[in-house]
């Protein structure tokens, strides 16, 4: 009896381990397997490099004014390069590349500036970087042919950029801000006589951009402007340009149309207009009308004999609204540079913005390496809407034109301060055939 009870309880413990034993091993740690490494998606080799190379007057006529704008370009890209350079992401994954930016020096002068083109495609890059007064014109089909954008400011023939439309410009272009200005002064005009007109310009295409075949057939369009005669002329540097503003005073101009390229040259046109008893300040009747530039700081530097004078800009004052200088003026002090305030200033950090913003976008979507196709095709959609947090007016591409379309301010000067003439005023297309 105690024999079979003993038997059947070892049966019955004997069946319990066996139900146990699923359960205990089941509660024993599994083994965790080490992760499979991910396969970057790029290989980018350590001396890969955006490469941007930029011509500019560097021991020439107008250094003082290229060095504000090429101050605060060298210096976002170094900063951007102590950061590891630009960061994108492809494919999930995160990725930086370093700027290879190189100035070379043009000497203010077109020859030069075509020699350093043809050095800058042998580094294959993928933007260039060029100024005014005839370079982007000599080279703008030059760059179409190479797939090579280029940013450039001061441009006189809007063709360049309409088609093939391989430049882009950082400011508003020189005929379309004159047509701006246009609109301005003729929806203001009290008198029923035409609105008579001079212009004094440097001979150069830029100077020549303010007097266009377009401008002229614009001027006519609107029906009360009369251009009282051929342009008279004036040379790069602080020339005294009294016996210029002396004939011009016999044709009794309301306005000159000018695009003083920097104070000091603000400073000789005012004060010689002022000598020949032409200009506001003087005793005369007639206001200068500067394309491409604000007169700030010319207004605290000259005074009273800037009374009148009027400025027509695609940026806001100082005093409205600074990020983009006070950036550049911040990236200067790091570096040990500083400088005047200077519209160069800003013009030069857009470069350096939109080079940034477009290699960014390229690398996003096509991986590295990237080309000058690929980062054009960026800047055709990266330079819409892009205002500098307000300092630059309103942009936007045309999908019929391929124009960018950019907006100026007007300013005047009571000899003490600036007024504004009002808010943006969009710029008038003048591709050829327009009127």
């Amino acid at each position: 009896m105690k024999k079979g009870i003993s038997k059947a309880c070892l049966v019955a413990v004997a069946g319990l381990l066996l139900l146990l034993i699923p359960l205990v091993v089941g509660c024993a740690p599994k083994e965790v397997k080490p992760p499979t490494p991910q396969t970057p998606a790029l290989t980018i080799p350590p001396d890969a490099r955006i490469v941007v190379r930029y011509s500019r007057d560097v021991t020439g006529p107008t250094v003082s004014t290229q060095a504000a704008m090429s101050v605060p370009s060298d210096e976002y890209f170094r900063s951007l390069n102590e950061q590891g350079g630009i960061e994108f992401k492809y494919k999930g994954q995160n990725y930086k590349i370093k700027v290879d930016y190189v100035e070379a020096d043009d000497k203010y002068d077109i020859a030069l500036a075509v020699a350093n083109y043809k050095k800058f495609v042998a580094d294959k890059p993928q933007f260039v970087m060029f100024n005014r007064s005839g370079q982007p014109e000599a080279l703008g089909a030059e760059c179409a042919r190479d797939k090579i954008p280029m940013l450039a400011y001061g441009i006189g023939d809007p063709e360049i950029i309409y088609n093939p439309g391989w430049v882009f410009c950082a400011t508003e272009i020189y005929p379309e801000a004159v047509g701006a200005v246009a609109n301005y002064i003729v929806a203001n005009w009290k008198e029923t006589r035409p609105i008579r007109i001079a212009y004094l310009i440097m001979d150069t295409p830029s100077g020549w951009g303010l007097y266009t075949d377009e401008v002229k057939a614009y001027f006519k369009k609107l029906g009360k402007i009369e251009v009282v005669r051929d342009p008279w002329f004036m040379k790069t540097g602080d020339i005294d340009l009294t016996t210029e503003m002396t004939a011009m005073k016999k044709y009794e101009p309301d306005f000159i149309i000018s695009s003083p390229w920097a104070v000091a040259a603000w400073k000789m046109m005012l004060e010689s207009g002022e000598r020949a008893g032409l200009t506001i300040s003087g005793g005369g009747k007639t206001a200068i009308i500067g394309i491409n530039n604000i007169i700030q700081p010319s207004v605290g530097a000259l005074g009273p004999v800037s009374k009148g004078a009027i400025g027509a800009s695609p940026w806001k004052l100082w005093t409205e609204n600074v990020p983009a200088w006070d950036q550049a003026q911040a990236l200067a002090t790091k570096y040990g540079r500083t400088g005047a305030p200077d519209i160069m200033n800003a013009v030069g950090l857009t470069y350096a913005r939109l080079i940034h913003g477009a290699a960014k976008a390229a690398l996003e979507t096509n991986g590295w390496p990237i080309t000058g196709a690929e980062t054009y095709a960026a800047l055709q959609s990266g330079v819409t809407g892009d205002t500098l947090g307000g300092l630059v007016g309103p942009i936007k591409l045309s999908a019929t034109e391929r124009r960018v379309i950019t907006s100026v301010r007007l300013y005047r000067s009571t000899g003490q301060a600036l007024e504004s003439l009002g808010e943006w005023f969009i710029t008038p297309t003048m591709k050829k055939g327009a009127y």
